[in-house]
């Protein structure tokens, strides 16, 4: 069978077919007995819009792409989660993909997407790939970074290091004396020297405490 196209939903609606988009784009100056010709004829010929000829006419995909470093991390996976559902709040499709920690494999992925013709970029956790980022916003791609900055980027993030001083803070003030601070190693990563900045800032302002610290790089391998 084949593919019903806009040019038969504009016969049917005794239209013509740049009147079938407008309606179908939600143009308001459309009168209400056309829209509901069309509409209608929508309905009886199961007409679906070509959403990839229309993105090319209108020069925008409706799409965004993520990279994580790893998204089968339970901080990643969540960030993935929130994503989703406010990009179908604003009728965007995501496409995610991986760096895997490794720049060869990230700009692999990050030209996957390009030839996609994404809106737009997200790049969240890592801290090792800030040439490339700054390398696609000056290709008039809007870039936002997500928990970690870089220099000339918009980023949403949060306090690391007064996070962590108050996360011990508080455990001092409920008593407890021995500390252990378990993460990745900090070389490289602004979001993970402030983490440790605010574990030892506040162990230096606690008295009669036990510290102990272990850097595991598995933990950036496994995130």
């Amino acid at each position: 069978m084949d593919r019903i196209t806009i040019k038969d939903v504009a016969e049917m609606a005794g239209v013509c077919t740049s009147t079938v988009s407008r309606v179908l784009s939600g143009n308001k100056n459309i009168s209400d007995a056309t829209c509901k010709r069309v509409h209608e004829a929508v309905k009886k010929l199961n007409y679906t819009p070509n959403s990839v000829a229309r993105s090319l006419r209108c020069e925008k995909t409706h799409s965004i792409g993520v990279v994580f470093p790893d998204i089968s991390g339970g901080f990643y996976a969540s960030c993935a989660s929130a994503l989703l559902k406010y990009a179908r709040e604003l009728n965007y499709t995501v496409l995610f993909t991986e760096s895997g920690h490794d720049i060869k494999s990230e700009w692999a992925a990050v030209n996957a997407l390009l030839e996609r013709c994404v809106d737009g970029m997200i790049f969240i956790g890592d801290g090792n790939d800030a040439s490339l980022i700054h390398e696609i916003f000056q290709r008039a791609i809007p870039v936002v970074t997500g928990d970690r900055k870089v220099t000339d980027i918009p980023s949403v993030t949060f306090n690391n290091r007064e996070t962590v001083k108050d996360m011990v803070k508080r455990l001092y003030l409920s008593g407890r004396r021995r500390f252990v601070y378990i993460g990745e190693p900090t070389e490289g990563q602004d979001n993970l020297i402030a983490r440790y900045s605010g574990f030892s800032d506040a162990i230096a302002e606690c008295s009669e405490v036990e510290m102990m610290v272990v850097f595991d790089k598995a933990l950036h391998e496994n995130k």
